[in-house]
């Protein structure tokens, strides 16, 4: 059985130092050009890479995106403009604008967008159409089958062909991996 010693505070005061630590190094104590935060500033530049990175692939795969969501995305992403901004510069609710991106940038990050994105130059031309109009550009199976002229039947058999060839992906890269 392990002991637990309570400790009180005239106890704790007399183990504390008596003099105050300094909160931070001084400076003449750190060698020049060398920070005196080092774990601080590698966090925070850690951070910012990867919030790059993360803009970087966001940007790069808007360009299959409709025009007016591409503009979004690059005016937020490549232009850093924020979103309060860029509602009022196009007259819209900031709450409104923040959801349909979000909603966008998590269509664009989802592995089925990437695989679609990769892998639709080999298909045939009536599934690139769909796969694009509805995965890459995000429209329900209905309005594609309307938009493009096809049977709401033949739309949804491509992409459960589509989704069957994203499953397989998924499982080979499992496999490999």
């Amino acid at each position: 059985m392990i002991a637990i010693a309570k400790t009180t505070p005239a106890a704790q005061a007399q183990q504390t130092p008596s003099e105050p630590q300094a909160s931070a190094p001084e400076s003449q104590d750190a060698p020049v050009g060398v920070s005196p935060y080092p774990l601080a500033l590698e966090s925070i530049d850690m951070r910012r890479s990867l919030h790059r990175e993360h803009a970087e692939t966001i940007v790069a795969r808007a360009s299959v995106l409709p025009p007016q969501e591409r503009a979004l995305l690059e005016s937020v992403y490549e232009e850093g403009m924020t979103v309060a901004r860029l509602a009022g510069l196009r007259n819209e609710c900031p709450r409104a604008l923040r959801r349909r991106l979000r909603r966008l940038i998590a269509r664009v990050l989802s592995p089925r967008y990437a695989f679609v994105m990769s892998a639709r130059a080999g298909w045939t031309p009536a599934r690139r159409k769909l796969a694009t109009d509805v995965v890459l550009h995000g429209r329900s199976l209905r309005r594609s089958a309307e938009a493009l002229g096809y049977t709401f039947h033949t739309v949804r058999k491509e992409m459960q062909s589509v989704d069957a060839l994203f499953e397989a992906s998924l499982s080979f890269g499992r496999e490999r991996g």
